[in-house]
């Protein structure tokens, strides 16, 4: 349940194959550019280095902070975004499905102040999913920051964000307006997730992709 919306098995299904084409696309991307640059893990980084990268660069895209400010907070609200609002989807799904509907958690999420909690960090993340993209066509187009070209050009990952924000604040709206669960909110629900889990499938081969994943260099070395 999305809150008010019943996932059915097909949507799950979905879930699944995106998942998977997101895994084997990632590993086919990075199996092919180690062999381009005949590279291979660094013995020296360790289990302490990769989480460092993983942290530092990876989550906070540190190094893009020493480049430009503008390209650090569009990396930053379209990464973030992204996660909030798959944490928020993935919490939910758990609650719906692997827990009791009588259980505390369960009527704390759904009936007590967790669902004030759970609408804010929607709105927060939706927000921020919502401006990231946004900011990163202005800044490229307007401002002429050509450090965004690998996101701003690349159109349909642009498209598929926002997609996903103006359908969840849509569905939130429609919502928070009606007594009863209506047709209208189940269809915004549903194409929601959908477009969620095409974007999924879709990083590994957006050019976006490129921003995120370059500080994984520091974990190869030149054989």
């Amino acid at each position: 349940m999305y809150m008010y919306y019943k996932a059915g098995t097909g949507l799950y299904i979905m879930s699944a194959i995106a998942v998977i084409i997101f895994i084997l696309g990632a590993l086919f991307k990075i199996y092919r550019w180690k062999s381009k640059h005949n590279l291979h893990l660094s013995a020296q980084e360790g289990i302490s280095g990769i989480v460092r990268v993983m942290f530092s660069h990876l989550l906070l895209q540190l190094h893009l902070l020493k480049l430009s400010f503008v390209h650090w907070v569009v990396c930053i609200l379209i990464l973030w975004g992204f996660l909030g609002l798959l944490a928020h989807t993935s919490l939910l799904a758990f609650l719906s499905y692997f827990i009791s509907p009588s259980s505390p958690s369960v009527e704390f999420f759904y009936q007590g102040k967790g669902r004030i909690l759970l609408d804010v960090w929607g709105d927060i993340w939706g927000t921020a999913l919502l401006v990231g993209p946004l900011m990163a066509v202005v800044a490229r187009y307007v401002l002429k920051k050509r450090e965004l070209n690998s996101i701003a050009q690349d159109y349909f990952a642009i498209l598929l964000l926002l997609a996903i924000s103006v359908t969840g604040f849509l569905a939130e709206f429609i919502r928070m307006k009606e007594t009863a669960v209506s047709p209208t909110y189940i269809g915004l629900i549903r194409n929601h997730l959908i477009i969620s889990l095409l974007f999924i499938a879709y990083i590994p081969f957006s050019r976006m992709c490129r921003s995120f994943v370059k500080p994984m260099e520091q974990l190869f070395i030149s054989s």
